[in-house]
This record gives structure tokens, C-alpha cells and sequence, in this order.
């Protein structure tokens, strides 16, 4: 019986028919999801006779109206020509060690099950987040500060302390800076990519890629050897925002991605917090601009947990510890904070600043690095961390 019904199918089963579906570039996860309110499933939609041949599209009367161009049409007639090429793509996929989870499967993602476009199928590296856990994207500019780097490490090293993942594009900036920040920290990250899953992009982010894999988890809805392409890209951001409880934009100019993904956060239901920025600073005027339009503005972890919904209160026995270890900073050090910002500044400046001598300044700077109170971003070039290491 069973093979009398893989039969009808070219062979294939259930699982390989949701792979095929995945597989179909021209057709979108709209069209993909309107085909499948009509006619029910994969295998509805793979025994329909209108697909192949001069009959693509032979207007049935008695057929729900399904809203696809010829192109589109011409996809699915071709598709299904050799279907075992389908069956061996699925395994050859497998066999390199991606995992292909349908829609029709119990581990796939439930936050995304109810999105209008949800995807056929996801190709995984690594793992997906256990269902429980809950999730925050964060999301920025590509071309940060350090005022946006600081930020965006740390609240990505705090949501993973605390055992909230960290979902985000791995792209340059803001989002690589924050999944780094979380694995770094012992928790999880998940990065949604615009490619398939098998190339990494931005080339520069490799090794984030390759830690993601090992502790973490990359995903898309793209078939392995897909290009990134522009367009890729707005559709990937609403998987990103798909996958979190909360979005949150630490760095954005006017017009960016970020302010894409904000957009789908809201038609998701999902919560959208900014990070607020320096008025007049092309950085932080799509953050301002969520703000003004009702985004909630927040400038430490705590703010996240409140929108969370979770209490992660600080002991009060670490914090008395923290100010007993600000009181233990001599007066010297003091004065290189004070003359410190986000902004590099040069050691000499600094010396000028505070009437330090180089040679001094420069001992007590590597100290001050070493304990996470400051960071040198390039050759003599100094600023103050907004959030030291504990």
C-alpha cells in the first residue's frame, strides 16, 4: 500500500515532497502557501494535472482560483520531470551534514508556523534553539561605532548569561558583534542567513560562522548553493524576527534592514525595543525614529527582561562587590576614565587630559585593558567600555 501510494508521487515521500517544495525558487512562500490552501498538501499539489505540458494552466472551472504567472507555472511542470534527482539532492544534502526539517515536522519551529509565509522547510548547521528557550534579535548597522559595538556586545553577553538566545543575520556590525558577544559567554546564538547554509556571508565573518555551527546554529530557507543576493535579504529578516520574542535595533540609519526587520517584529506581534542614540548622528536616527513611533527605549538588560516579561534582578551581594571595586580604583585611574569616552581617543590627548606621563599612561592603559575597563581599537587609540567586564 505503501508503495503503491509513493508511486503516485514519482517515488517520493512525504518528507522528499516538502524538500521539493522548498526547492522552488520562482515561487514564493506567498504563492507557496496560497498553493497549499488549495489543494491541501505536497502531495496535492505534485498530482495535479495542470502543471506539465501544453495543459500548464488549463483554467478548470471548477478549481479554486491560484494566482501564478507562467513562469511560475513552468517551475513546478519542470520540477517534476526526474523526480529522483529530487530524492537524491535531499541526500546528497543530508550526507554533508545539513539537516532539512519540513513544515510537517515535529521540530520545526512553531514561532513560525503561523507567519502567512512561512517557509516549506529550513536547512539547519548546527542546532535550532530548544523551543522553551526564549529568544531576542538583535540588530544594527553593518557599518557600526563603537558606541554601537560596546552596546550590541553587551547586551548580546547579557541575554546569554542569563539564558536568553541571541538571533541575528551574522552580518558585519552590530549583528556580528552580539552573536559573538553570546557565544563568547557560554549561550546560544542563532544566525538566519540570505544564502544557503553551506556559504558563508560576509566571507569576513567565518569564523562566527564555524562557532555558530559548533555551539550555536545557521539557518535559512534557501537550498544549499544559493548566492546571497539583495533581495534575499528582506525576506531572510522576517525569519529573523520570526524567530524572536522581541527585536531589538541597537544601530540603524534612516533607511537600513534593521528598520525592515522592526517592521516585520510589529506584523509578527513581536515586541521592538531601540537602543537610543546621539541626536543628529546618521547612526542613531532609525533608532530615534522607533522610539518616537513607540518603540521602547532601552539602555540596559533590565530594560530587555521588563519587556521579556522576566525577572533577572542582580544579587545584591554582586552589586555591593562592583562598588566595592570602583572604590578600590586609585585616583589615577579615575582621572583616565574621566577623560575617556566611546570615542578613541589618542594617548596623548589622554596624557594632555589628565597630566599623566606617556610612559605611566601606557602601564597603567594595558592594566586598565586587561581588567575590561577600556579597549584599544587601534594602534594608541583608547575608549572607556560603557559596560566593563565583571
Amino acid at each position: 500500500m505503501e508503495d503503491r501510494s509513493r508511486d503516485r508521487y514519482g517515488g517520493l515521500s512525504s518528507r522528499e515532497l516538502w524538500f521539493w517544495l522548498s526547492t522552488l525558487d520562482v515561487i514564493g512562500p506567498v504563492s507557496l502557501n496560497r498553493l497549499l490552501g488549495v489543494f491541501g498538501s505536497p502531495e496535492g499539489i505534485w498530482t495535479h494535472h495542470a502543471w506539465s505540458g501544453a495543459d500548464a494552466w488549463n483554467g478548470d472551472h471548477d478549481m479554486p482560483c491560484v494566482e501564478l504567472n507562467p513562469k511560475q507555472i513552468k517551475e513546478l511542470g519542470d520540477s517534476k520531470l526526474e523526480p529522483e534527482k529530487i530524492a537524491k539532492k535531499l541526500a546528497a544534502i543530508e550526507k554533508d551534514g545539513i539537516a532539512f526539517i519540513g513544515r510537517n515536522e515535529a521540530d520545526f519551529p512553531g514561532k513560525l508556523r503561523s507567519l502567512p509565509d512561512c517557509p516549506a522547510g529550513l536547512f539547519v548547521k548546527g542546532s535550532l534553539p530548544m523551543p522553551d528557550m526564549p529568544m531576542v534579535a538583535i540588530v544594527g548597522a553593518r557599518s557600526c561605532d563603537e558606541y554601537g559595538r560596546q552596546m550590541a556586545e553587551y547586551f548580546g553577553r547579557e541575554l546569554a548569561s542569563h539564558g536568553i538566545g541571541v538571533v541575528s543575520g551574522m552580518a558585519a556590525g552590530i549583528d556580528g558583534e552580539s552573536q559573538w558577544a553570546a557565544l563568547r559567554s557560554g549561550g546560544y546564538s542563532l544566525a538566519v542567513l540570505g544564502s544557503g547554509v553551506d556559504i558563508c556571508y560576509p566571507r569576513s565573518n567565518y569564523n562566527l560562522y564555524e562557532q555558530l555551527i559548533r555551539d550555536g546554529g545557521v539557518v535559512s530557507e534557501n537550498v544549499p548553493g544559493t548566492i546571497p543576493q539583495a533581495f534575499r535579504f528582506p525576506m531572510r529578516n522576517r525569519l529573523v524576527s520570526a524567530f524572536s520574542d522581541a527585536v531589538l535595533v541597537v544601530e540603524a540609519r534612516e533607511r537600513s534592514g534593521s528598520l525592515i526587520t522592526a517592521d516585520h517584529a510589529l506584523e509578527q506581534g513581536r515586541d521592538v525595543m531601540a537602543v537610543p542614540g546621539r541626536v543628529g548622528d546618521q547612526l542613531s536616527e532609525g533608532c530615534n525614529r522607533l522610539i518616537r513611533q513607540g518603540a521602547v527605549m532601552v539602555t540596559c538588560f533590565e530594560d530587555v527582561c521588563e519587556v521579556l516579561g522576566m525577572d533577572f534582578s542582580e544579587p545584591k551581594n554582586l552589586r555591593e562587590a562592583e562598588d566595592e571595586e570602583r572604590k578600590d580604583h586609585d585616583a589615577e585611574w579615575m582621572k583616565i576614565i574621566e577623560a575617556l569616552s566611546s570615542t578613541p581617543s589618542h594617548i596623548d590627548n589622554i596624557s594632555e587630559k589628565t597630566g599623566i606621563a606617556i610612559s605611566e599612561l601606557m602601564h597603567d592603559l594595558l592594566l586598565m585593558e586587561m581588567r575590561g575597563v577600556v579597549r584599544q581599537v587601534c594602534q594608541g587609540q583608547y575608549v572607556k567600555l560603557l559596560f566593563p567586564d565583571r
